[in-house]
């Protein structure tokens, strides 16, 4: 029993310093992007979790895809993204009652986290600087980081009519505390 315990222990904690790697790049780059921002006297930008949910499915549809694909990459406007409306789903957000404009704005920089902070604020300049734009969210799926600039509306809701801020997520050390309540 108590090694079954410790056992859940390990990997729980395994699982989160994993989950905390990923949060540190994708935190580093919102900090930057803030920082950049802070500098030429521009709001700072609002993290939501609807923002960074859409981030992390437009970064997960570039998963396994190599670095060298990389070079052709330009901002591309959310609604157009091919797989808009799955990601929208994925997110618990209406893709029909979505009103804004949204920036997707991606790079991979491979196994040099650092560089990315100056890849984006030199790539994508433009949109950075941009008054117009009020949310961003950060998402990253191997070496591929994403970024959503966006100033959509709270029209963005799930079907039940509740706010998209009802996204949750339930950590690996929390599922593993439960499993240790149940074994107790």
């Amino acid at each position: 029993m108590a090694s079954t315990i410790q056992c859940l222990l390990f990997l729980s904690l395994l699982s989160y310093s994993f989950l905390l790697i990923k949060c540190d790049e994708e935190d580093d780059l919102l900090k930057g992007i803030q920082q950049y921002r802070s500098t030429l006297n521009l709001t700072a930008l609002a993290a939501t979790a609807e923002a960074e949910c859409i981030a992390d499915g437009v970064a997960d549809t570039f998963q396994n895809r190599p670095c060298a694909n990389a070079t052709y990459l330009n901002a591309t406007a959310l609604s157009t993204f091919p797989s808009y409306t799955a990601v929208m789903a994925r997110c618990r957000l209406n893709a029909t009652n979505a009103t804004g404009n949204g920036q997707i704005l991606s790079t991979c920089v491979p196994n040099q986290q650092t560089l990315a902070i100056s890849n984006f604020t030199s790539r994508y300049a433009t949109y950075l600087n941009s008054t117009g734009f009020t949310t961003i969210g950060v998402g990253s799926e191997d070496d591929w980081l994403v970024v959503l600039l966006t100033n959509m509306t709270g029209t963005a809701i799930n079907g039940n009519g509740a706010s998209g801020l009802a996204l949750t997520a339930i950590t690996p050390v929390v599922l593993s505390l439960i499993c240790l309540i149940m074994l107790v």
